[in-house]
């Protein structure tokens, strides 16, 4: 099994640890970012398997910078978490998968999981 490596993006730092730690329990290496500048700076630097962004923070949002990490990384999977899903309205072939927020933890992993398994596949 190859190691799967996800960068989590939020402005919220109790929403991202959260993120961050459960993702860590289910065995995944982890990264974190508190806002869209600083996550491109991550994805210059190494290579990411996943990212998890969310798209309403201060300055950049999380479709400009899915944008550009899409400049960096073109097939990266992002996936989007949102309280505002009208935010999204014709961007959805910029994402992997879109949550609404609050994010089910659940359903992320299981999204992750699939991803990862197929991730696994290819390696």
């Amino acid at each position: 099994m190859t190691t799967f490596r996800i960068l989590v993006v939020d402005d919220s730092l109790l929403a991202r640890r959260t993120t961050v730690e459960f993702l860590e329990e289910q065995g995944y290496v982890v990264l974190e970012a508190s806002d869209a500048i600083q996550a491109l700076q991550l994805i210059r630097e190494g290579s990411f398997d996943l990212v998890v962004m969310d798209i309403q923070m201060p300055g950049m949002d999380g479709v400009e910078a899915t944008k550009q990490a899409h400049e960096l990384q073109p097939a990266l999977p992002v996936f989007a978490f949102t309280g505002s899903p009208e935010l999204l309205r014709g961007t959805h072939d910029l994402f992997h998968g879109v949550f609404a927020k609050p994010m089910s933890l659940h359903q992320l992993i299981k999204s992750v999981g699939h991803l990862a398994a197929s991730h696994d596949r290819l390696h």
